[in-house]
């Protein structure tokens, strides 16, 4: 997630340095990959007003332009741009100057004639054609007719921008850059200034069937008129441009845009192309669908929206093509939903597809800010894009406030806490409630809304510090705190010296649903989890998060160990060196562990030794895309030896490889299984992307016999 400083203090009075402001956020839980400045490789070039053109004396081709810069004087540049006009602002880059991609312009004479430097296209700044109206999208770029020669292009155009990169994390989501906001305001005591919202006032029924509560927990749709499709405003292009993301047209860059603000994905379709009442629903046989320029047929278990006619969407992915807006769009349905967790992800899996709201799914959209979300995009389409509210309507079957909390309960644990910091605090956590005379009714678990009291408190900053947190030295990688930041609460059971077993009966002892215990002795790490479907898989997930944070290639291969489950243990490598071991407790292990369970155990000294620290990130070499490969393997290859090899395969552009799928079934050749995964690299140029997928594939077949599943 790309945080842009400037969009982020529109909402929260920040008054910090950015590198501060970053400190902030990852002790908030988010961990931060780094900070930089997009366009810090553009340099030295400004706005010049052509003055005069001439044809080049000895190139037909060839134009020789008087370039007016303002306080900078006059520069004669030749250039060969088919839309340079008199009159015309334009971006000169003159002797010296820096464009993207590390060129160096420099004083010359072309067939004879002197050029001063270059008249700029949207690839020398190091912009999308996408990001640029058509007209200017195979030629030099237009300045804004207000600007003033001389003027840095990048200031102007705001590109400039510091930005904080987070990492992705899919055990927290900030809810966008409003959620990060009204945490931030929290832990620094600031004012938080909420953004313009369109009034619920008209309420409409009959647009989208009521949807079973199983499969999504909110739902809102919003209907606008008299809309009118046009190029968006230039401050709203270069936030979302900071953000990476392209823009193309002010009604879908407004639900982009609130994208980024809430966390909360939206999509858009043409009203006049639907047949209402929508309805979520599984994809029937032979049904299809058109995205893209390819009509695809949908796998059985894909759940779609659709209407009396069929299909129209891929539910949490993607609006079919034929129920896109276009630019004689007049009447459109804003769409937002929270589906239950793996919906959205196995709909991508199915179709090989992964989007922008997608990925947004899968980290989890606050619940809060549905609404939030439909009513800023109200406001907004109204104001840009010409629209009238026709109807709202909204449906909501989770979250509730349904349970007790007693405050007494949390200032035993935090100190006395001020009533109006508390529902700052609530709100901002996310976590629905109200007041029933001196109680609380909250959404969640005592323990859950401890755990977000503490993180935005700020463990420096209690009064009182939980007996089962500690915090972890300031000397050393600290592994343990990035543990706490998932959720561990770090106890000490004495027992020596296997710890493990100290976890084991301490957890017996609480007999809660969920725990997530953690105890170091000396070197060793002993992790704990229960309460889960599968606590192996779930635990095994917990640390390849935490090797993901300290940039070390950990290796899972199967392994049996007495007190362990057979068909779910295994030993654990970094590199070529044992780390420790995982797995779930053997069935009879402990008579009072009613729940799922699993531990590890790792060495924390060398883990930490082995940890590659972050540096600065360059924002414009950013530009990850993830790809799902699913490999037929042997069932005899584990799938922690397929990770590796893909891993030494990789090369430099490669971020990270996961295995999400193993499945076995009467599509799969006996003796084999098929392995789902997925691929994240640091590039965006598809050609790169097929070889370096190529060269992990012919890797594969060549060291282990894999093949790629049709």
């Amino acid at each position: 997630m790309r945080v842009p400083f400037v969009w982020l203090k529109e909402y929260v009075e920040i008054f910090e340095p950015l590198t501060q402001v970053a400190e902030e956020i990852s002790s908030l839980g988010y961990p931060v990959a780094g900070t930089g400045t997009v366009g810090a490789s553009v340099r030295g070039v400004l706005v010049g007003q052509v003055s005069s053109i001439a044809p080049h004396p000895k190139a037909d081709l060839m134009k020789v332009c008087q370039i007016d810069l303002g306080d900078e004087g006059e520069a004669q540049i030749v250039t060969t741009a088919g839309n340079v006009r008199a009159g015309q602002k334009v971006a000169a880059a003159l002797h010296g100057a820096l464009l993207a991609g590390g060129t160096r312009i420099k004083r010359g004479r072309l067939r004879g004639v002197l050029s001063e430097g270059m008249l700029c296209s949207a690839d020398e700044l190091g912009l999308s054609a996408l990001d640029l109206p058509h007209e200017q999208r195979h030629g030099l770029i237009e300045m804004p007719e207000q600007s003033d020669p001389g003027t840095d292009v990048m200031d102007l155009l705001g590109l400039d921008q510091q930005l904080i990169l987070l990492t992705p994390w899919p055990e927290r989501n900030p809810g966008g850059l409003i959620g990060l906001a009204r945490e931030l305001a929290v832990r620094l005591g600031r004012s938080l200034e909420s953004p313009s919202l369109a009034p619920v006032e008209a309420i409409a029924t009959g647009w989208f069937d009521e949807p079973d509560p199983a499969i999504v927990c909110e739902l809102g749709v919003c209907l606008l008129q008299g809309v009118k499709l046009e190029p968006s405003p230039a401050w709203m292009a270069r936030r979302l441009r900071a953000a990476g993301l392209h823009t193309v047209m002010n009604v879908l860059d407004i639900v982009r845009y609130v994208m980024v603000e809430s966390g909360q994905p939206l999509h858009v379709y043409d009203l006049d192309r639907l047949r209402p009442p929508l309805s979520l629903r599984p994809s029937k046989p032979g049904e299809s669908l058109r995205l893209g320029e390819a009509m695809r047929e949908l796998p059985a278990g894909t759940w779609v929206v659709g209407d009396e006619q069929g299909p129209i969407a891929v539910a949490g992915v993607a609006v079919g093509s034929d129920f896109q807006v276009r630019p004689r769009t007049r009447r459109v349905l804003v769409k937002a939903a929270r589906y239950r967790p793996g919906l959205v992800e196995e709909n991508g899996r199915l179709l090989g597809v992964v989007t922008e709201s997608s990925r947004r799914f899968e980290a989890g959209p606050r619940a809060s800010h549905l609404a939030l979300a439909l009513q800023r995009t109200s406001w907004l389409l109204q104001r840009l894009a010409r629209g009238r509210v026709q109807a709202l309507q909204t449906w909501r079957c989770d979250d509730q406030p349904d349970r007790e909390l007693d405050p007494a309960f949390l200032e035993r644990h935090l100190g006395r806490i001020d009533p109006g910091w508390l529902d700052q605090a609530l709100v901002a956590a996310g976590i629905g409630y109200h007041r029933v005379g001196s109680q609380l009714r909250v959404s969640v678990s005592a323990d859950r809304v401890l755990e977000d009291l503490v993180r935005l408190r700020g463990v420096d900053r209690l009064e009182a510090l939980p007996a089962t947190m500690r915090a972890a030295p300031t000397d050393e990688l600290d592994v343990r705190r990035r543990l706490a930041m998932m959720g561990f609460s770090e106890v000490v059971s004495g027992s020596l010296p296997r710890p493990w077993l100290g976890l084991l009966e301490l957890a017996g002892r609480r007999g809660q649903d969920e725990l997530r215990l953690m105890e170091q002795v000396e070197n060793e790490l002993c992790l704990l989890v229960s309460g889960h479907d599968s606590a192996y898989l779930h635990l095994k997930g917990f640390l390849e998060m935490l090797a993901e944070l300290a940039q070390a290639d950990l290796s899972f291969e199967p392994a049996e160990f007495p007190w362990l489950h057979p068909g779910s243990s295994a030993r654990i490598s970094l590199g070529n060196a044992p780390l420790g071991w995982l797995g779930e407790l053997r069935p009879g292990q402990d008579d009072e562990v009613q729940s799922d369970l699993a531990v590890a155990l790792i060495d924390r000294d060398r883990l930490a030794a082995r940890a590659r620290p972050r540096g600065l990130f360059d924002p414009d070499a950013v530009r990850w895309v993830e790809r799902d490969l699913a490999v037929l393997v042997p069932e005899q290859v584990w799938a922690g030896k397929v990770v590796d090899q893909a891993r030494q395969s990789g090369g430099a552009l490669l971020v990270s490889v996961r295995c999400f799928d193993v499945y076995r079934g009467s599509q799969i050749p006996e003796g084999w299984k098929s392995l789902g995964l997925r691929i994240c690299l640091q590039c965006d140029r598809e050609p790169e992307v097929r070889s370096i997928l190529g060269r992990i594939l012919g890797h594969l077949e060549q060291n282990l016999g894999a093949r790629l599943r049709a």
